[in-house]
């Protein structure tokens, strides 16, 4: 990555403003083929207790397929370096004004024809769901969004499968309250 890119007074506002923000081509065309190589090497790891957490479903034709991998950056140099680098936590920084650590990593693996998940929240408590805004992601886009924003993950129509990397930052101040409890 070729540093940390400034994000312009606008876009701050705007993630004031919606809670969330899109960001494109903030990976060149050889980092997103390095992406979706790395998406595939973690699908393709085999289960280890103790580290990396692979989820598994049936599908179609009753065999078991992983859906989803947790915790993986610290065994993935190359996601670590992403996930943890000064691109991607800089940015994060100048959104919420604090340095972000890395909290939870986790990549869904949605299979060709599969189903979607509802709209989900994952704040603790919330009391509206803002209007639905369809936001369509290429390899290497990056959504950036706050807790109380709700999202979900339509239905993949589509012939091949696809994959989305989320990762949960913290700041150290959240961090310490969430030690202390």
């Amino acid at each position: 990555m070729a540093g940390v890119p400034s994000l312009s007074d606008e876009q701050k506002e705007f993630f004031a403003t919606n809670g969330f923000l899109i960001l494109r081509h903030i990976l060149s065309p050889e980092e997103q083929a390095a992406l979706i190589a790395w998406t595939a090497e973690v699908k393709a790891w085999p289960d280890t207790p103790g580290k990396w957490m692979p989820y598994l479903e049936i599908d179609s034709r009753g065999a078991k397929v992983t859906s989803r991998v947790e915790n993986y950056a610290n065994y993935h140099p190359g996601f670590g370096g992403l996930l943890r680098g000064d691109t991607v936590t800089g940015i994060l920084a100048q959104l919420s004004g604090e340095k972000m650590w890395l909290m939870k990593e986790k990549i869904n693996y949605k299979l060709a024809h599969a189903g979607g998940f509802d709209a989900h929240i994952d704040a603790v408590a919330y009391t509206a769901v803002k209007a639905k805004q369809p936001v369509e992601l290429e390899t290497g886009e990056f959504l950036v969004f706050g807790s109380h924003l709700a999202h979900r993950s339509g239905p993949n129509n589509s012939d091949l499968g696809r994959a989305a990397i989320y990762a949960t930052y913290g700041s150290p101040s959240i961090l310490s309250v969430l030690m202390a409890s």
